[in-house]
């Protein structure tokens, strides 16, 4: 019969083995580790990504209400201008109606003065 010769563990056998058996352990908990990091990254890009979407509805939103605000200062710029224009125009006929008063309190002290020697 021919036996195998059975297999003789030394000291030195024993430890290779604790050192790799703790080896095998580390890499475990570091792909385990490196597995979780990964997906917490992805989350957090994911939240991230999601953010930004709203974010950029939210923008979106902003800029059509800023239109509307300028299309409302555009009216109102334009009738104030109205207003200048005839605020022009209100001070030509007040300027003109006192000159015309002038006129007219001159005449009445001409007048005045002509019918006072008279008395």
């Amino acid at each position: 019969m021919n036996r195998q010769p059975e297999t003789v563990f030394t000291a030195r056998d024993l430890e290779d083995a604790r050192v790799q058996g703790t080896l095998a352990g580390e890499v475990r908990v570091l792909k385990r580790g490196g597995g979780i990091a990964i997906v917490a990254i992805l989350g957090a890009l994911g939240l991230l990504y999601q953010n930004q979407i709203l974010l950029h509805e939210r923008i979106i939103r902003v800029e059509e209400r800023l239109v509307r605000v300028e299309g409302r200062v555009t009216l109102v710029e334009e009738r104030l201008v109205k207003v200048e224009e005839q605020l022009v125009r209100v001070e030509a006929r007040l300027d003109g109606i006192e000159a015309l008063l002038a006129e007219m309190s001159s005449q009445m002290e001409t007048l005045n003065s002509r019918r006072s020697p008279s008395r």
